[in-house]
């Protein structure tokens, strides 16, 4: 159902042009009634004249009202616009002004006619402002082109590497590897990795977490965010306005403006409202000329009836509380791109997690070295050359205990990744795997009983481990130890609460896994799975009815994430362009359980809203039929009021609602 008036500028400019014919047309209509002030030539004109000239004052508003019309016109295509109810109303209301003013005119009546113009030029004039409240309402809670651009005058400090002096540059001028200096109090204009200095850094406006974050070389730092204190110098990475954070906001954005699911549901509420109304209008209709009714007060009934059923206050929670939460998410650190998936939150019952980086701290460590034939800075050294030039955590752990080990980091001649396994590579014409015991059995390596038992008893403390192997026989163990993030623990309490089930999936060795899962009271988990391992078991849950969300932190989780109902990326390597359907660039579970709260909030919230919307409508257009009472227009305006009443409340709801609050 097309619901596109007109956009807020030209609906103010249309509402308060109608308001100020409405107040001269009342002014006039009541002015005799009141004994109010009129000017002598209006004062002394006789009743033809007075009612020529609401005529006059009524006509504007019907006509800078038009797109009701235009709306309700779909009829003759064969689509019944909820429009059609006010086209409809008011046109019986004019037809029944126009009838007076011809028989003022012919002289058959001495007074000034009835308030038929008036009504109607009050009810267009209140129907379109409150289309202008919630168009204001609605334009509060859009976010603007300009939150995800660039200030066009600000400047930053950039090195120049020439004479080696700072200028400065506008930060629409920025270039990626530009060096840029950093000092307390600086906002960071453009992403980049520091290479020089530290700060405390406020991610508050990214990431929804006020506590700044220490950053020291080789750390990310986002645009968007202030430096509260230390210098530091950083290389650009992308220009200001490539940048993650208005990248983000520019896709928040673009889910705002999509279609949203509640707009169906409304469509088919309005459909089924505005059919109960003519069908009440036509029983009205009926029982007045059963009862031999005056012929004006049947259609005056009928009028009023399809008036008071224009299911306005339903029709504007078609956005209006969806677009409001997605606001309050970015405010928050949690960025919607896909609206449409916010329906399932409220039907989540199970919960995938990814192990390193989201249970756990996600920086690894290498604990303890075990050597079996070689010695352990030989050992270390193989292993950290094989996984020099690969991204993962812990490649870069291994990597890094190599450097402050002082353990030599050799050429290599090829390397090969195998995902989910390990990494294989050529060195001095050997070669050297490094990875898992399942890989390196089906590649047929040696290894000894000794090797096995040592490797277990580290798994069941929870260290991950590595194994080492040259040539066919494997030479030894890195254990690597990554403990758990302390703000998991809160987080799994929020969702237990929620009777959200936890699973955990990850291609950790099972004993390692076991380990980490018992201390958090997480019963199911599954171990050693590759990436097309883990949307594989996503697919197989979902056989059995269960409505998934899935949590991962890295590239390689995308087909979890996509086969999954809900797909969330946490922090980690985080890409605008991944199929996933949220974005929390903060790598706190906390945000994730704050963020399924809030949406069972709004939905519970906007069922109020629409039960309350409803309710309203049918006593409205039951008690507009004056079956058990006649009020007259006092009571239509009784109605009109009411649903003003009530739409500014359910506006005002959904304006004011808080920000998603981690626990």
């Amino acid at each position: 159902m097309t619901y596109q008036f007109y956009d807020f500028k030209h609906l103010a400019i249309v509402t308060s042009t109608s308001i100020l014919f409405d107040i001269l047309l009342l002014y006039i209509f009541f002015a005799p009634i009141f004994i109010l002030p009129l000017p002598e030539f209006i004062a002394g004109a006789v009743p033809s004249t007075l009612v020529s000239l609401r005529l006059l004052l009524f006509l504007p508003i019907v006509f800078i009202n038009y797109q009701y019309y235009i709306f309700a016109s779909g009829v003759f295509k064969g689509k019944i616009s909820a429009e059609l109810l006010v086209a409809l109303g008011t046109l019986l209301f004019t037809g029944l002004g126009i009838y007076n003013f011809i028989l003022v005119l012919m002289g058959y009546s001495s007074d000034i006619g009835g308030a038929y113009f008036e009504v109607i030029g009050t009810v267009l004039t209140l129907l379109t402002a409150e289309k202008s409240i919630e168009r204001y309402f609605n334009g509060k809670m859009l976010i603007k082109q300009s939150d995800f651009e660039p200030d066009q005058v600000e400047y930053a400090s950039v090195l120049d590497l020439e004479d080696n002096r700072e200028k400065q540059l506008l930060i629409t001028a920025i270039k990626p590897d530009d060096i840029i200096s950093i000092k307390p109090g600086q906002r960071i204009p453009a992403d980049g990795i520091v290479f020089w200095g530290e700060g405390d850094v406020d991610e508050g406006l990214f990431t929804g977490i006020k506590t700044p974050v220490h950053k020291i070389t080789d750390d990310k730092v986002y645009a968007h965010t202030f430096n509260k204190s230390g210098t530091f110098q950083y290389r650009a990475a992308c220009t200001s306005g490539a940048s993650l954070y208005y990248r983000l906001l520019k896709a928040v954005r673009e889910a705002q403006s999509d279609e949203i699911f509640m707009e169906k549901i409304i469509d088919t509420i309005t459909k089924y409202m505005t059919v109960f109304t003519f069908f009440t209008a036509l029983v009205s209709t009926g029982i007045g000329i059963y009862l031999h009714k005056p012929v004006m007060m049947i259609i005056l009934a009928g009028a009023i009836v399809l008036v008071v059923g224009y299911p306005q206050i339903i029709m504007m929670m078609r956005r209006n509380a969806v677009v409001a939460a997605l606001k309050k998410c970015s405010e928050s650190g949690i960025f919607v791109k896909n609206a449409d998936s916010t329906k399932y939150v409220k039907h989540i019952d199970t919960l995938i997690l990814g192990k390193t980086g989201i249970i756990t701290k996600g920086k690894p460590v290498v604990a303890d070295i075990i050597a079996e034939g070689v010695m352990p800075q030989m050992l270390l050294s193989l292993a950290a050359s094989a996984e020099k030039n690969c991204d993962h955590l812990i490649a870069k752990a291994i990597v890094t205990a190599a450097v402050r080990n002082r353990a030599h980091i050799r050429r290599i001649s090829s390397m090969q990744e195998v995902p989910g396994s390990g990494v294989e590579a050529l060195i001095n014409g050997e070669i050297v795997r490094v990875g898992t015991a399942a890989w390196l059995e089906k590649e047929n390596i040696d290894i000894s009983d000794q090797m096995r038992m040592k490797a277990f008893q580290s798994a069941k403390a929870g260290n991950t481990v590595i194994y080492i192997a040259l040539g066919r026989y494997c030479h030894g163990l890195i254990m690597l130890t990554d403990p758990i993030e302390y703000k998991v623990r809160t987080a799994l309490s929020s969702l237990r609460k929620m009777a959200i089930n936890v699973v955990v999936f990850s291609g950790s060795d099972k004993n390692t896994l076991r380990a980490i899962t018992d201390e958090l009271a997480i019963n199911q988990y599954r171990a050693g799975l590759t990436a097309n391992d883990k949307a594989r078991e996503t697919a197989l849950l979902h056989v059995h009815g269960l409505t998934i969300a899935a949590v991962g932190n890295t590239e390689s989780d995308a087909a979890l994430l996509k086969t999954a109902d809900i797909g969330i990326m946490l922090g980690g390597s985080i890409s605008i362009d991944e199929p996933v359907d949220i974005i929390v660039p903060a790598a706190d579970l906390r945000q994730v359980a704050a963020m399924f709260q809030f949406f069972r909030q709004l939905s519970k919230q906007m069922k109020q809203n629409i039960a309350i919307a409803v309710l309203y409508n049918i006593l409205a257009v039951i008690a507009a039929t004056g079956l058990f009472y006649y009020d007259g227009l006092f009571g239509f305006v009784t109605f009109l009021a009411a649903g003003w009443v009530i739409a500014v409340i359910i506006m005002g709801r959904n304006s004011c609602m808080t920000r998603p609050k981690q626990n």
